[in-house]
């Protein structure tokens, strides 16, 4: 899936007892994307400029964010709340 990096598209939240930050993608902007060949989470690939999620200018539809900032996923992260004793 291709989600969206920018800065008003993600969120970070504490984990684990180290309360260390980890970065969710809310935004997913193309799930089942079909380019391939890519690096996989890592932005700036001019790849997604082809992507059917992009207009002509390689701006998002769905978040309205340049290509530049979007990346490919293969998993998702969920949040789940667990208290430490």
């Amino acid at each position: 899936m291709t989600v969206c990096a920018d800065t008003l598209c993600k969120r970070y939240v504490p984990i684990g007892a180290s309360r260390e930050q980890n970065t969710i993608y809310e935004q997913i902007c193309h799930d089942g994307c079909g380019i391939s060949g890519g690096p996989l989470e890592v932005t700036n690939n001019e790849q997604f400029r082809g992507c059917a999620a992009k207009d002509n200018n390689g701006t998002c539809k769905h978040c309205r964010h340049d290509y530049r900032v979007h990346m490919h996923m293969t998993y998702t992260v969920s949040v789940v709340e667990k208290e430490f004793l």
